[in-house]
C-alpha cells in the first residue's frame, strides 16, 4: 500500500514539472522540491543504492584527504600509515621523494690552499736555538708589516719543521743546515740564506721580489 502511495506522489510531481503546473522563477529555490521527489524514490525503490558523501577537502591544499592530514588510520585502537601520504599526512609537493640539495658549483681551484706567487720557506729545527729565536722574531714582528706567517701553504713566510715534514720539503731542497730561508718566486728558487737573518731584512728581501718578481 504504502508503495503504491508513493509511485502515485511520484507520478504527481513528474506530472506537475512536466506540463508546468509548478512553474518556478529564475530566482525561487527548487531544493526542496527536489528533495521530496529523492524522498518519493528512496520510498518508491528502497534497494536503491545510496552513494556516500564524499570526504571534505581538507582546508590546505597539500594535506592528505585519505587521513584528514593525520597520516594515520584506523579505529582509534589500532592506526596503521596511510597508504596515499605513506604516513606524512602530505600529498603534492610534499609527497615527492626527498633528492639531495644542489650543489652549487665550485671553483676547486680557489678553494684549494694555493702558495703566494713570492713565499719564503724557513727551514727549522726543534732542536736549534738560533731557529727558535729567528722564528720569535718573525711571528712578533712581520705580521704587523703586512706579511702573512704560519705554517700553511698559503703563507707567505712559511715555516718547515724538520721534525714535521709531510710534504718532505726539506728533502726536496735539500736542505742541511738550520735555520735556512729559501725565496721562491711562482715555486722557484731565486734565493737561499743560510742561517739566521733579521725580520726587517727578511721583510725588505721580499718587498723587492714582489716587485721585481726576481
Amino acid at each position: 500500500m504504502n508503495r503504491t502511495l508513493a509511485c502515485a506522489l511520484l507520478l504527481l510531481c513528474s506530472a506537475a514539472l512536466f506540463f508546468g503546473c509548478v512553474q518556478l522563477a529564475p530566482d525561487d529555490d527548487y531544493r526542496p522540491l527536489a528533495a521530496a521527489v529523492l524522498a518519493v524514490q528512496e520510498a518508491s525503490n528502497p534497494t536503491a543504492l545510496i552513494l556516500p558523501s564524499p570526504t571534505p577537502t581538507p582546508a590546505h591544499p597539500l594535506l592528505c584527504s585519505n587521513c584528514n592530514g593525520t597520516g594515520r588510520l584506523g579505529d582509534g585502537r589500532v592506526m596503521v600509515p596511510c597508504p596515499i601520504c605513506e604516513g606524512r599526512g602530505t600529498v603534492g609537493a610534499a609527497q615527492r621523494p626527498k633528492t639531495s640539495l644542489p650543489i652549487a658549483e665550485v671553483n676547486t681551484v680557489d678553494t684549494i690552499s694555493r702558495p703566494p706567487r713570492v713565499q719564503c720557506l724557513v727551514f727549522l729545527c726543534d732542536a736549534c736555538p738560533p731557529c727558535h729565536a729567528l722564528w720569535d722574531e718573525i711571528e712578533q714582528k712581520l705580521p704587523a708589516a703586512g706579511w702573512k706567517v704560519g705554517e700553511s701553504a698559503d703563507c707567505v713566510i712559511r715555516a718547515v719543521r724538520q721534525e714535521s715534514d709531510p710534504d718532505d720539503l726539506t728533502g726536496r731542497y735539500r736542505v742541511r743546515t738550520f735555520p735556512t730561508l729559501v725565496l721562491l718566486v711562482d715555486g722557484c728558487e731565486v734565493r737561499r740564506i743560510v742561517g739566521r737573518i733579521s725580520a726587517v731584512e727578511l721583510s725588505h728581501r721580499l718587498a723587492v721580489l714582489q716587485k721585481s718578481g726576481r
